[in-house]
């Protein structure tokens, strides 16, 4: 094709455009050559950052074909570059991870978005974990027509991610397991709680997250709580704990400072340790009966030796006054004084009973009686025991069972406790109310006895004294039964503790409640079915023979260690008509009865003596004659040596202080069976 010749309008001027033309021709020539050499240089840049670079590349078609792996992907999957550009990725990678990337590349091809899996890669000598980035490349028109897969060792990484889950797990396992409630707080706020916290408190994680926590304290205890966090307190402490239902129980809690995620917390524990607790509270609960157990079992063998020796010289007295009596002329002004004196020894004996009674040693005689009626037998002498302000009341229950009992002791247990409850109210007015009943009485019920002995469950008779009183605080109540305590300006605090030895030898119980102004209640248990104690014989009652009303015959051995016991008891029986022999002890006994059995019809043997004491020197008198007739002459009750003395045949029993009388009815009895 023929171009027109360039037309010049004027000469010259068609060269010029030529050259025009062709310089910017070339220029434009120089700046493409120039590009082509700056896009070159920065391809082989490009190509020598991805053949240096550390992290595999490659590139590769929709169909899996690498078009270009770099040194770093050659080296990962243990071939040459020339041998894996232009194959297929199932010929080249681990069959285990092919379907894997073939499916990631599907996804970027029809996405044309970038993803990022990991992928884990294995080889005879280790495991490998990568995070792997596949980019799309498009053409002009947008179209994905290759992708480029860059892949980050992340192994060394994955190690510690994983031993750091492991550590976390660890910590959960045993955090889940632990038997303490755990709490981790940062500020005094909860951030975290084991299972153990959900079940001791009650809160859920969602609950307890965001909480203070004091709020698992009881207020009381709070204060110290939050000292000890501020100061960073690590020792384990008792604290009252708070549950979400609002019960309280006690708790151990320690609590320490440390770093967790990069935080500095506070971990606390908290063990519930109510069973240590009541545990540790029985311990010193059985500590306490004991100790107490011991002084009353001191104070009654205090009591009742102190009552056995005052029997003894109330044995003197007493006796001797008799036979001063009984050796004076009819109408002597001397009587009246002789009987008032022995008036106050029967008085002073009385005390000694009290004594044994709470010793544990009193005498008792047991028969069958109904609690209600003899204690509306007694009412009016009740009445007068009080106050006349007061008013009383009798609630008294008419069906009740028999009790087996010594009606005597009960007596006295009304009356102590009617007297106490007269003197709670004073000069004031007020109510005392007398009750008696009958109910079942189970453990629980029965452990709330004063006494140490806890009698079995069953059926009791109860005896009840109310009054609207003045009341006792718990320390008072305390020693209430404890011997020689009284509240009272003048008072020997004997009364209450009777009371208790009364019960004790009846196996009862003693249930009090009482508050200051608020009054006291005091109900008395008593068992019902069988006798508590038995006499040691059973002899007729104390009766003078036929034939012996004006005087009584034959010797008698007395057996005493105390000289002025055996100089009044000679004296009564001689005043008796009766000889005598004395022994000083037992051994003497033995010797004095060996030389004159034959003339001897009855011994007096002491109980206590040094040496050889009553019960040895009884079994060796019986020895030299089987029929020996002994009767036992004791400071301690007849139920006291009964036990000692059972099955050996006593002919029969004088409890100290005796009177002519007694020693008279006592041995006519003998002497003329």
């Amino acid at each position: 094709m023929k171009h027109p010749p360039v037309r010049s309008e004027r000469p010259g001027e068609g060269d010029s455009a030529l050259a025009e033309q062709i310089e910017r021709l070339e220029k434009s020539v120089a700046e493409h050559a120039q590009a082509i050499a700056v896009l070159r240089e920065r391809e082989e840049q490009y190509r020598v950052l991805l053949e240096e670079s550390s992290d595999p590349i490659s590139a590769f078609s929709a169909e899996g074909r690498y078009q270009f792996v770099n040194r770093a992907f050659a080296e990962m999957v243990g071939k040459p570059a020339e041998a894996i550009v232009g194959r297929n990725m199932r010929d080249v990678l681990p069959p285990e991870a092919v379907e894997e990337r073939l499916a990631a590349i599907d996804r970027v091809f029809r996405s044309g978005e970038e993803l990022v899996i990991e992928a884990r890669v294995s080889s005879p000598d280790e495991e490998r974990c990568f995070l792997t980035t596949i980019s799309p490349v498009k053409d002009a028109q947008g179209h994905v027509h290759s992708a480029v897969c860059c892949s980050k060792d992340i192994t060394a990484r994955k190690q510690i991610e994983d031993a750091l889950e492991e550590s976390r797990e660890r910590y959960r396992a045993l955090s889940e397991a632990a038997f303490e409630a755990i709490f981790i707080s940062e500020k005094g706020v909860c951030v975290e709680q084991n299972a153990k916290a959900v079940q001791m408190f009650g809160y859920t994680d969602a609950e307890a997250v965001g909480r203070y926590g004091t709020e698992w304290i009881a207020p009381e205890d709070r204060e110290v709580v939050m000292r000890n966090m501020l100061s960073g307190y690590e020792q384990p402490y008792q604290v009252t704990a708070l549950r979400k239902d609002g019960s309280r129980f006690p708790a151990l809690l320690s609590a320490r400072m440390m770093h967790y995620r990069g935080r500095a917390v506070r971990v606390t524990s908290l063990s519930d340790i109510s069973e240590r607790t009541a545990a540790e509270e029985t311990r010193l609960g059985l500590e306490r009966q004991l100790l107490h157990a011991q002084k009353l079992e001191s104070l009654g063998i205090l009591a009742g030796g102190v009552a056995h020796d005052f029997n003894n010289l109330l044995m003197a007295m007493l006796g001797n006054m008799d036979l001063a009596l009984a050796s004076l002329p009819p109408g002597s002004p001397a009587a009246d004084r002789i009987g008032q004196a022995v008036i106050a020894g029967n008085l002073a004996a009385g005390l000694t009973n009290r004594m044994l009674a709470y010793s544990g040693r009193g005498s008792f005689v047991v028969e069958e009686i109904d609690l209600s009626e003899l204690v509306e037998e007694n009412a009016a002498m009740l009445k007068a025991a009080i106050a006349k302000s007061a008013t009383f009341i009798q609630q008294l229950r008419r069906d009740l069972p028999p009790l087996i009992a010594d009606a005597a002791q009960v007596q006295q247990i009304v009356m102590n406790l009617i007297t106490n409850a007269s003197e709670a109210l004073g000069d004031g007015a007020g109510t005392i109310t007398l009750s008696t009943g009958v109910r079942e009485c189970d453990t629980a019920y029965l452990l709330r006895s004063c006494l140490e002995e806890k009698p079995a469950p069953g059926t009791y008779l109860w005896l009840e004294v109310a009054d609207t009183g003045c009341g006792m605080n718990a320390a008072t109540t305390q020693k209430l039964f404890d011997p020689f305590f009284t509240t009272k300006f003048t008072g020997r605090g004997l009364g209450m503790s009777a009371v208790l030895g009364i019960v004790r030898g009846h196996r009862g119980a003693i249930l009090v409640d009482s508050a200051p102004e608020r009054g006291t209640t005091i109900r008395v248990l008593f068992p019902i079915g069988s006798a508590t104690r038995e006499t040691p014989h059973a002899g007729a009652p104390d009766a003078v023979a036929p034939g012996l009303e004006h005087g009584l015959v034959g010797t008698v051995l007395i057996v005493d260690d105390e000289d002025f016991v055996r100089s009044v008891c000679s004296g009564m029986a001689s005043q008796l008509g009766l000889d005598v022999l004395t022994a000083v002890d037992g051994a003497d006994a033995v010797r004095v009865f060996r030389e004159q059995r034959s003339s001897i019809r009855a011994v007096l043997l002491d109980m206590t003596m040094p040496q050889m004491d009553g019960l040895a020197t009884f079994r060796a008198l019986r020895l030299i004659a089987p029929d020996v007739r002994v009767i036992l002459c004791s400071g301690f009750s007849e139920q006291e040596v009964s036990a000692r003395f059972a099955g050996e045949g006593l002919a029969g029993f004088l409890q100290k202080p005796y009177g002519l009388e007694k020693l008279r009815m006592t041995l006519g009895r003998i002497l003329g069976s």
